[in-house]
């Protein structure tokens, strides 16, 4: 995965919260595993043009996990994912 360091963040806590406008995810994370979190929309992809989600998070084990977070328009998220 292409490196966006602005965007990237690593993350070791027990809970992780995403937040966006009204919607939150909380991910456990009980082993304090080491969590690449990318913000996607508005950072490391901020045009209007490409569809894209909200976080890619890579995890120690090499796992990609790919999160939009949605109140509303739930058939819109699959297509940005």
């Amino acid at each position: 995965m292409k490196s966006f360091q602005d965007c990237e963040e690593y993350k070791h806590d027990k809970i992780i919260v995403l937040e966006e406008n009204n919607s939150k995810l909380t991910l456990l994370n009980p082993n304090k595993d080491k969590i690449l979190v990318i913000t996607v929309d508005g950072c490391a992809i901020a045009d209007d043009e490409n569809k894209r989600c909200d976080y890619a998070l890579v995890c120690s084990n090499g796992l990609e996990i790919y999160v939009e977070l949605k109140g509303s328009k739930i058939k819109h998220a699959f297509e940005q994912i």
